[in-house]
């Protein structure tokens, strides 16, 4: 690897590894939808900065929602065979 970087502890890291991951898709012109997330985590997303990257506007009560979001949003840019990540194989 071209750097290194050491955290405090791995709240400190998750954290930073998700903002750098969001920044990168939106780089990319990937939207991220975030689905079914409890208050504390949105809590922690908020007082981290974490949640300035995904935007307030991409969290969903449902899977079914972020996807009718995502159709009305970009039809051709969602698959018909569209799972959630915790899905893929």
């Amino acid at each position: 690897p071209g750097e290194v970087y050491f955290t405090s502890g791995a709240t400190e890291a998750n954290n930073w590894a998700l903002k750098g991951l969001v920044q990168e898709l939106k780089a990319q012109g990937i939207v991220v939808l975030a689905t079914n997330v409890h208050a504390p985590v949105i809590d922690f997303a908020r007082r981290t900065g974490l949640l300035d990257s995904i935007g307030e506007e991409n969290l969903f009560p449902t899977v079914n929602d972020a996807v009718r979001f995502a159709e009305a949003a970009a039809p051709a840019a969602v698959e018909q065979d569209a799972r959630p990540a915790s899905q893929a194989t």
